[in-house]
């Protein structure tokens, strides 16, 4: 797994900042202008959709790539590095085990070992619920909060909820769906599964690629964005295919089953 830190070139988040400056501001005009017509429900909701559908894609490219890749001195932050970065990525589901058997496995959030799992569905339901609650609290202070403040439009503020609310579950669903291959078989069969699936899989090959998960549309504004493995990975780690013919183990740290399973 390459974690190379590569910098971004000052013209390319320059113009990706002014874009999406424009794109947001156009809609946060058109939700107070939309008071005054007939569209005003139209608007709004479009409106609301559409600025967390692009704030959340900002916020998870900055939060996964300054946060869950970068060791940090502060306790709470290394903590998260370690979880993401070490468990998931290296200890877990390195790119010779990218996918596994069994029901999904959590990393408890007051876990220091990196390579427990939690073994309870409560246990699992705790850390799920924090993964998704974290975000949509800091969506609520970056996003919704702010936006809500500048327009003063009910609908508005309605559909940014509900949208935080359904994307943030799809994100989590989607990415156990792609590390489980046996727990969402109706998702796995959807025509953007394929995309996100082979996406994903880039990135846990280069961390600093495709740092986006479900919305890469900041990956395509800040120039991460990685569309296939060069000959050369594709020699080191295989395909995405190769990946998923033979899930390996039950979730338990990757270098102990492959191992097993590989020993003479």
């Amino acid at each position: 797994m390459k974690n190379k830190i590569i910098p971004i070139g000052l013209k390319r988040t320059l113009s990706a900042c002014i874009i999406l400056l424009i794109t947001l501001s156009s809609l946060l005009y058109a939700s107070v202008v939309g008071k005054n017509t007939q569209y005003y429900v139209i608007t709004s909701v479009f409106c609301g959709v559409a600025i967390i559908i692009i704030g959340l894609s900002l916020q998870e490219w900055m939060v996964h790539r300054y946060l869950y890749h970068r060791h940090h001195k502060n306790r709470l932050m290394k903590h998260i590095y370690n979880i993401h970065h070490v468990g998931h990525h290296s200890v877990i589901f390195p790119p010779e085990r990218y996918v596994t058997n069994g029901s999904v496995k959590r990393h408890p959030i007051f876990e220091k070992d990196i390579t427990k799992l939690g073994e309870t569905p409560s246990n699992n339901f705790l850390t799920r619920l924090s993964h998704s609650g974290s975000y949509i609290l800091l969506t609520f202070m970056t996003i919704i909060g702010p936006s809500w403040l500048i327009t003063n439009n009910n609908i508005f503020l309605i559909s940014t909820i509900v949208a935080t609310i359904i994307i943030c579950y799809i994100v989590v669903t989607v990415h156990d769906a792609i590390h489980y291959p046996s727990q969402h078989p109706i998702i796995q069969n959807q025509k953007f599964f394929k995309f996100l699936d082979n996406h994903h899989f880039i990135h846990h090959i280069c961390t600093e690629k495709n740092v986006n998960f479900l919305l890469p549309i900041c990956d395509f504004l800040f120039g991460t964005i990685k569309l296939n493995l060069c000959e050369d990975e594709r020699k080191i780690y295989g395909t995405l295919e190769l990946a998923k013919q033979n899930p390996i183990g039950y979730s338990e740290p990757a270098k102990d089953v492959m191992h097993k399973a590989f020993r003479v």
